[in-house]
């Protein structure tokens, strides 16, 4: 389960000192703008000294990672592992480089894209947990060939699987979707349906919330879908390559959105805190700390929490832009994943 919404402080104000909160405008009238760094440590960890704390219990959540270790040849990266997670409760030898995550906000497999040799083993998860929908954060061509970008294509693998991609459609926002049918082997087996969300997304650099927020949206959209048919949960598959970088920082923001939907306020640490608990290597990067809060102001903007126009939040934005775009210079030499 996720971790509790605890909700952040606010600047220091005091009654009578003009800066109480009307309805004109508004809560952004009492956050004063403030250095990026002094932002992530009060409002996001709530002081340093539960900052510590925090990163004390992630160490403490630290888990084994012997079955990446052991299936080392069907792991894209051998540098990037993954947790010890029994996937197929059935079968304690299969093996994807994948995590799962269930929380109050939303259920997700944070996975790396298959090698094309092992894309049956992939699909094999996408069928176990009845994934409906799947956020794909890199090109489609360098994913793994687990489905035909053509419409009308398959992907057939011999006694296991068959991928037919029904429709391809580009949106406004950027966003390509494919409706894709996947279909056993095994005979007397109805075929799911499953939609694909690629969310042209950049490793290093400032990333276009516009189309982070799209996707996050017609995720929710398909996952409501689901629910109406009579779906209990859903699962949604998330990845780019490697699937922790943009992959951690897209669930993050989107388990963070949706708390300021339903709760009315997020706390990014505890959310970072408890992604990382469920996938390695997701926070080892400022940049995707930073991206993720990007776009969740962003969103705060469109719900009409903020005024675009305020001063503090021009500010704030300015600064993050600032920290992502000097983070970018650490990692300029890294390769796209």
């Amino acid at each position: 389960m996720g971790t509790p919404i605890k909700t952040p402080p606010r600047a220091n104000k005091t009654e009578g000192d003009g800066n109480e909160v009307t309805d004109e405008d508004g809560y952004q009238a009492i956050i004063d703008a403030e250095d990026v760094d002094v932002f992530v440590r009060s409002q996001t960890t709530r002081m340093y000294e539960k900052y510590i704390t925090d990163i004390n219990q992630m160490k403490k959540k630290e888990k084994s990672i012997n079955r990446f270790v052991m299936n080392g040849e069907k792991n894209r990266y051998l540098n990037v592992p993954a947790y010890d997670e029994l996937l197929d409760p059935t079968d304690k030898h299969f093996y994807v480089n994948a995590n799962t995550m269930r929380t109050p906000f939303g259920n997700f497999i944070m996975a790396q894209a298959p090698l094309p040799t092992f894309r049956a083993d992939f699909l094999q998860m996408i069928w176990l947990f009845n994934v409906q929908t799947i956020i794909c954060l890199a090109p489609p061509e360098k994913i793994g060939d687990y489905f035909d970008v053509h419409v009308g294509g398959k992907v057939t693998i011999l006694f296991k699987f068959t991928m037919t991609t029904l429709s391809k459609q580009k949106t406004q926002d950027g966003l390509t979707i494919y409706q894709l049918k996947l279909a056993p082997w095994k005979k007397n087996t109805e075929p799911r349906i499953i939609y694909m969300i690629v969310t042209p997304t950049i490793l290093n650099g400032v990333r276009d919330t516009k189309v982070q927020i799209a996707a996050m949206e017609e995720m929710w959209a398909f996952e409501e879908a689901a629910h109406l048919s009579g779906e209990a949960s859903t699962t949604v598959l998330v990845h780019g390559l490697s699937g922790t970088r943009r992959t951690g920082a897209f669930v993050a923001a989107t388990l963070m959105c949706k708390q300021i939907l339903e709760a009315g306020t997020f706390s990014a640490m505890d959310t970072w805190v408890e992604v990382r608990s469920h996938r390695c290597g997701t926070a080892a990067r400022k940049i995707d700390f930073f991206s993720s809060l990007h776009v969740v102001f962003d969103f705060a903007v469109r719900c009409g929490y903020v005024d675009p126009k305020d001063q503090a939040y021009v500010k704030s934005i300015a600064a993050l832009k600032k920290a992502i775009t000097l983070d970018v210079e650490h990692y300029k030499k890294e390769p796209d994943e």
